[in-house]
């Protein structure tokens, strides 16, 4: 099945135990999900990462969760291997807690469940080839 891609921006809260933050967008194209962020700092916000890309192809996720309470929704990527969450500054235990606008609950919704479908395809293919 080919669909266009999704995309949905997210923030990372506490990078650098609290003196800067991320913000970013997240986008799942046919094979990989992609997270473009920058980091600024939290005193004035001018020191600046420059803009990052990290590239995760789908056959390293295991499992995506949307997690919606009163104050935030958060979605959690659990990948294969640390290493492919190298570049990101917050993770923890293959583990990528993304941070979701309130406005953004709908297509996050959308999201995840796209990017779900994208896993089961992918584990299809895998055991077609096998």
């Amino acid at each position: 099945m080919t669909l266009p891609s999704i995309s949905i921006p997210f923030s990372f809260v506490n990078v650098y135990e609290g003196f800067a933050k991320a913000q970013g967008i997240l986008r799942v194209d046919e094979n990989t999900l992609t997270l473009e962020f920058e980091i600024k700092d939290n005193f004035f916000g001018v020191l600046t990462s420059g803009i990052k890309e990290v590239i995760i192809p789908i056959k390293y996720i295991d499992s995506v969760t949307l997690n919606k309470n009163w104050l935030r929704t958060t979605l959690v990527v659990r990948v294969q291997s640390l290493k492919l969450l190298s570049h990101i500054p917050k993770h923890n235990q293959g583990k990528l807690w993304l941070y979701i606008s309130r406005n953004d609950r709908d297509i996050a919704s959308r999201f995840a469940s796209f990017l779900r479908l994208k896993i089961s395809e992918n584990e299809i293919n895998l055991l077609d080839t096998n």
